[in-house]
């Protein structure tokens, strides 16, 4: 029988603007940081109208961090980094949608800093099904461009596979039982995403590509605009030039397998109906 899609989208989006911080807010910054760091809690501010969480400490090369329940936002003088760092929440995301996000996410700042130019470094695209059945063997029926690929397993089952290394800006893939993940994370908002359409007698799969700035670039990807209305482009482009599963033949060369049924659903995901070029 044909694969179940459940849901389709967006699940990580990270954005960099580039600009500058004003002074008055600069020292309000180091204040609160300062706040935060001698009384062991964050402080907290206001920026662009939108209140934020302000660590002690910084995040990766930010030296400053904020945190609310939309996501996570890293502020820095420094003309080394982009100027602003944003990372939004996943249930954000599949809460309002990527676009309404972006907005959502960026308004305070443009608020605070003036115009800034804004560039996504990384976007997770992703679709999850029911039907798919996942088993080592598996692995050797996997046809891509990826150097790397490990299997995971629970005692003798086989819980998914990783595609990529995922480092330096490129492209990785990633595939593996998803209510087991609910289960170990607590997200059980999945349930009211899929709604009606999930069957809980049987497994969830989630299937996801990891865009990073390096592999966005190659498509000459860079601003929020661009990627979110290729986002079909970007499903299509993983799924039958970069990863694909194949069902073997007696031909020695793997790439001329045809592709398996179960990946020809996949393939078919509702996010490949809407694409840049053409279906």
């Amino acid at each position: 029988p044909p694969l179940q899609e459940l849901a389709a989208g967006i699940d990580a989006l990270y954005l960099s603007g580039r600009g500058s911080l004003p002074s008055a807010l600069l020292e309000s910054l180091e204040a609160a940081r300062t706040e935060a760091a001698e009384a062991g809690e964050p402080a907290d501010v206001e920026v662009g109208g939108s209140h934020w969480r302000l660590a002690g400490h910084g995040w990766g090369k930010y030296r400053f961090c904020l945190d609310n329940v939309r996501g996570r936002v890293g502020l820095t003088d420094s003309d080394h980094l982009p100027t602003v760092r944003i990372q939004p929440r996943a249930e954000l995301l599949h809460a309002i949608g990527p676009a309404d996000t972006v907005q959502m996410m960026t308004k305070p700042f443009e608020a605070a800093l003036g115009p800034l130019t804004w560039s996504v470094s990384r976007v997770d695209v992703h679709s999850d099904w029911q039907g798919l059945t996942l088993h080592r063997s598996m692995s050797e029926r996997f046809v891509g461009r990826a150097d790397a690929r490990a299997i995971f397993e629970d005692a003798d089952l086989c819980t998914g596979f990783t595609f990529g290394a995922g480092k330096g800006g490129g492209l990785s893939a990633r595939l593996y039982d998803k209510v087991a993940e609910i289960n170990r994370t607590g997200n059980d908002y999945w349930f009211d995403v899929w709604g009606e359409r999930y069957d809980p007698t049987r497994g969830v799969h989630w299937l996801e590509f990891q865009w990073g700035r390096e592999a966005l670039r190659s498509m000459q990807l860079n601003t929020p605009v661009d990627v979110l209305a290729a986002t079909g482009d970007l499903w299509k482009y993983g799924t039958t030039e970069w990863l694909t599963l194949r069902n073997p033949t007696s031909d020695e060369t793997k790439s001329r397998w045809p592709i398996a049924p179960e990946w020809a659903d996949i393939q078919r995901s509702s996010l490949n109906h809407d694409l840049l070029g053409g279906a």
